[in-house]
């Protein structure tokens, strides 16, 4: 199977929202297919659900070693406001003040918003 690289966006979705769900659908996906095969690299554990994580962690830490968690959630359904979770907007003249507030930490999840002039 081949893969497409554009995906043609509704045009009811806004842009900015729909960057948020191009990068975290795939990054989600990824961290799946990697916890599947993570006991090949080594990883004895793997947990679903960060509640179900917890008291393995805490065991396996009293033992000593490293915990790495990738993708955890709080079991359930979560409520997801796209919009709320874009912490800055950076014009597209920007993109290097962005990328370097990417670099130093002080930028959690910016975009590249077109729409601002």
């Amino acid at each position: 199977m081949r893969a497409l690289p554009l995906v043609k966006i509704d045009s009811d979705i806004p842009l900015v929202p729909a960057a948020l769900l191009a990068c975290a659908i795939p990054t989600g996906y990824g961290s799946s297919v990697k916890r599947k095969s993570a006991t090949a690299f080594g990883a004895a554990h793997t947990a679903v659900w960060a509640a179900d994580a917890v008291a393995l962690v805490r065991d396996l830490t009293r033992k000593g070693g490293t915990c790495v968690l990738t993708g955890m959630a709080p079991a359930g359904a979560l409520p997801v406001h796209l919009d709320e979770m874009i912490t800055c907007r950076h014009r597209l003249g920007d993109i290097n003040t962005a990328f370097d507030d990417l670099r130093s930490g002080e930028l959690v999840r910016g975009v590249i918003d077109f729409e601002i002039a």
